[in-house]
């Protein structure tokens, strides 16, 4: 049972006379439900389509009502809602259901020319897609919090969704085949500087010896921003922990022998010790 609200209902021409929203009846053809509203003006029957909100709203947010971000949210609710759900026979129910179709493709379809930079704009905003699809036309699958990139019926990246105009969105792996070519370029590139954290590391570690940066790169091809960036961090703090022991031991065995020659000195002035002459 839905309101008569504009995502349902595009216009009312009367009581039993309503025009739905096309989306809305894409998605009951899709899943094969009956779409059902309340009467206008009749505050008894919106009791009963409210009323679950408000219930879950209760037992979800009343305990915990701040979060660090959108897929903590999403995480929070889902484990929430599998407590909720412990005792219910929704298992045996789904025996007797129809198979489910694939996930409902909510999205917008457009297509674009990858530019001579590697880039695919989207809404006022550039998006890196691979290098050698440059030129290429590409079908774009625009979610609510991201964006897909189709060449020839596969998929070949995805970004999370953008919504500040004239930004541009970068992988830097869309573009390690140029960089092998001319490792001096990445030092300047768009694609690094976009990655502060990245571009940081480079900057302390691998300014002099830009190739080794990019091997790095290809080796963790595919692998999150994130995850690389502490993968990175990771290998650079065991490697200065070795340098560091590395020195100390050396420290150590300087200092030991330059007290054994001390000690043979000081025995051979008091004429303990005989050396052959």
């Amino acid at each position: 049972m839905y309101d008569n609200m504009k995502a349902v209902v595009s216009k009312i021409e009367s009581k039993n006379d309503k025009k739905l929203n096309d989306e809305i009846v894409k998605l009951a053809s899709y899943y094969g439900f009956k779409i059902k509203t309340c009467n206008p003006y009749s505050g008894n029957e919106k009791g009963s389509v409210e009323r679950s909100v408000d219930v879950l709203r209760n037992r979800l947010f009343s305990l915990n009502q701040k979060f660090d971000s959108l897929e903590t949210v999403r995480k929070y609710i889902d484990s929430q809602l599998k407590k909720m759900n412990k005792g219910s026979e929704i298992l045996i129910e789904q025996e007797y259901l129809s198979p489910a179709p694939p996930p409902y493709e909510l999205a917008e379809f457009s297509e674009g020319v990858v530019s001579k930079y590697g880039f695919v704009s989207v809404d006022s905003v550039r998006y890196s897609v691979p290098e050698e699809l440059v030129g290429k036309r590409v079908c774009v699958k625009k979610y609510y919090d991201e964006v897909r990139i189709i060449f020839d019926f596969v998929e070949v990246c995805r970004h999370k969704r953008c919504f500040e105009k004239g930004r541009d969105i970068v992988d830097i792996s869309h573009f390690l085949n140029a960089f092998g070519k001319k490792p001096g370029a990445i030092e300047d590139s768009v694609a690094l500087k976009s990655i502060p954290k990245l571009k940081d590391i480079f900057d302390r570690y691998y300014s002099e010896n830009p190739r080794k940066f990019i091997d790095i790169l290809q080796e963790n091809k595919g692998c999150d921003v994130d995850n690389l960036i502490a993968k990175m961090q990771k290998s650079i703090k065991n490697k200065g922990d070795l340098v560091a022991k590395n020195v100390i031991k050396s420290e150590a065995s300087i200092e030991c022998k330059t007290k054994n020659i001390l000690s043979d000195y000081s025995k051979l002035a008091k004429g303990v010790v005989n050396y052959d002459v």
